[in-house]
């Protein structure tokens, strides 16, 4: 081929490809054995098909049953029974249930898509109260937010934090669910002491070291592990406007314009780093879990947050979007338990997905060793 922009074959090269070209009869013989194969094929994969389809509903029904197992109440339904007593039958029902699927994992997880649906309904299950029992001893999450409160209350009078601006108060039908016992819902301003976007015109200081500039294609979609494959670094005045995104250990980064919702998380040792005007930094308050919050933000739960505000042509999510964003707090003690088990789960995940790549490998493999078994025959009496 040549051609730069759409690369073609030229005509002359093509009518003097060389071609093996068989004996009539044997034309006729090789078609017929390709259309019996070909029919073979489309019928192991209707059957393969169907059997997919099957284990789909199967694992989807599994998840809703795993999701509906601690009994979370929607907003508005009318609950009058004993709290205390439902809460600890439904935490049993909850615990049984969680080490049947467990233990049956293996059986329905045969795709890279089960994975997936796995990890967001763990991620669903950990920011509803589901996902862990409840401690009664637990300091409530509303005790907590009085905390955060006065601590930057405090910094606002030394003048090392702005005083937030008034966000709306959070109205029932935001309140997507009936809260565990001990929780309360927030908007993420009470839990931030920063949140901010980039500045633009950074272009100009683009070097080939020095600090680390991370822009949308650093961030990842349902993961906030930064993506290092493709770094750009700057070369940042001295008391520049930028400097105020100069990023810190525990900043959760967030894109506000295009591709909503794409994350990152500031690693410990990371060094110096910005961030431009299409990415959101999210310091939050150190009296928090630090992973929960991110663990949050990568659930369906947030996405869907992330998803609703549709401003022009260019996707965008405003600052307010973001300081207003709406949060299902849990008691700390809580938040450590579940970001445990996250942890555990998702590692489980990764174990689950590195076995069906090993597997679909071995089956490849496998596959290709029939193939060339079956065939040999032919092979050795066409190579006579």
């Amino acid at each position: 081929m040549y051609g730069m922009k759409m690369p073609r074959l030229g005509t002359n090269d093509a009518v003097a490809l060389a071609f093996p070209l068989p004996p009539l009869a044997e034309q006729h013989r090789i078609v017929a054995k390709v259309d019996e194969l070909m029919t073979l094929c489309d019928q192991l994969e209707a059957v393969k098909t169907e059997r997919e389809q099957s284990r789909d509903r199967l694992v989807a029904a599994s998840l809703r049953q795993l999701q509906d197992s601690n009994g979370s109440t929607p907003r508005h339904q009318d609950a009058k029974k004993d709290k205390k007593s439902e809460q600890e039958n439904l935490g049993t029902l909850a615990l049984w249930r969680e080490s049947v699927f467990l233990q049956n994992l293996p059986r329905l997880t045969t795709r890279p898509a089960h994975i997936k649906q796995l990890r967001q309904t763990i991620l669903d299950l950990a920011v509803s109260g589901k996902l862990v029992e409840q401690d009664p001893n637990d300091e409530p999450s509303a005790e907590l937010l009085k905390r955060i409160q006065a601590e930057k209350k405090r910094l606002v009078k030394e003048g090392k934090l702005r005083k937030d601006k008034s966000s709306p108060p959070i109205a029932e039908q935001d309140e997507r669910y009936e809260l565990s016992k001990g929780w309360c819902w927030v908007r993420l301003c009470d839990l931030s002491y920063l949140v901010t976007s980039g500045s633009r015109d950074w272009a100009k200081f683009y070097s080939n070291d020095g600090a680390i500039f991370l822009r949308m294609g650093n961030l990842s979609r349902g993961s906030y592990r930064l993506r290092l494959d493709n770094i750009q670094h700057v070369q940042p005045p001295q008391d520049g406007e930028g400097a105020r995104t100069k990023l810190e250990v525990g900043d959760i980064l967030i894109s506000i314009t295009g591709e909503v919702g794409l994350l990152g998380l500031i690693p410990s040792g990371f060094g110096e780093a910005y961030i431009n005007q299409h990415t959101c930094l999210v310091r939050l308050s150190p009296l928090l879990n630090n992973r929960y919050l991110p663990e949050l933000f990568r659930s369906p739960f947030a996405q869907d947050q992330f998803n609703e505000p549709q401003r022009g042509i260019k996707n965008s999510f405003r600052l307010t979007d973001v300081t207003e964003f709406i949060v299902p707090l849990p008691p700390l003690s809580e938040q450590h338990r579940n970001v445990a088990k996250v942890d555990e789960l998702m590692a489980l995940c990764d174990q689950l997905e590195a076995q069906l790549n090993t597997t679909e490998t071995d089956s490849r493999r496998l596959l290709e060793a029939v193939l060339h078994e079956a065939l040999a025959p032919v092979l050795e009496e066409a190579a006579r």
